[in-house]
């Protein structure tokens, strides 16, 4: 777990350069941390190309509609994740939006 680790963007964007990689590590809580738009813009970069994770939880950062947007084209192509926790986030309507279309 690294929940409440006080995590930024420059944080998340080390960690998830070593995800992208990683053929082992099958779930990752980040809860309450400050990940905000850019650092989802990392986690769905590694999310292309990682083909192990299969749960995040995002809960109780500071994402907002722009970081779905990078979720939605990582979903795209990332046929393995399974559970994508984001609640207490700032996503709001454009930012579900997105998900959903990525979904369909």
């Amino acid at each position: 777990k690294l929940c409440q680790m006080n995590m930024g963007d420059e944080e998340i964007k080390y960690l998830f350069k070593l995800l992208e990689t990683n053929t082992t590590l099958k779930s990752i809580n980040l809860v309450m941390n400050k990940i905000g738009d850019e650092g989802m813009k990392y986690i769905s970069k590694a999310l292309e190309i990682n083909r192990s994770l299969t749960e995040i939880d995002l809960g109780g950062n500071n994402i907002g509609y722009e970081g779905m947007k990078y979720l939605a084209k990582a979903l795209k192509t990332n046929n393995v994740l399974i559970n994508i926790y984001l609640s207490c986030n700032k996503i709001g309507n454009e930012g579900m939006k997105y998900l959903s279309k990525a979904l369909e």
